[in-house]
């Protein structure tokens, strides 16, 4: 699996954020519940010999389907972007210790070195 850039996995976040709002909204989920019920009542009045009509609503309820799936994939996707991200900012963070630490016992070190020095 490909790693990505702090900028991609910010970029995921934001798109999820969004497909979080959109989903979550109560106008976007009427309007996705009135199309499909209206695309399946179209199918259930659609005459048995139309099959070309048949046919088209069955491909627009599984488009409609299609978008709401795919907002829950982003919304999932950023999610687990998000948790990368934070992971990043803890390992970081416990390299720039682990840094530090390795600085001042070098310095330390140092220090007593030249201390030895002049006390000859």
């Amino acid at each position: 699996m490909q790693k990505l850039t702090d900028q991609e996995l910010s970029d995921q976040v934001e798109r999820g954020r969004k497909a979080d709002l959109l989903m979550g909204d109560p106008t976007m989920q009427a309007a996705f519940a009135a199309i499909r019920q209206e695309l399946l009542e179209g199918l259930a009045s659609a005459p048995v010999r139309d099959t070309e009509a048949f046919q088209l609503l069955q491909a627009q309820v599984k488009v409609i389907d299609k978008v709401g799936t795919r907002l829950h994939e982003w919304i999932s996707g950023g999610n687990m972007a998000a948790r990368d991200l934070e992971e990043k900012i803890k390992r970081n963070e416990q390299e720039r210790v682990q840094l530090e630490n390795e600085r001042e016992g070098f310095a330390a070190r140092g220090m007593m070195r030249l201390r030895q020095i002049a006390g000859r």
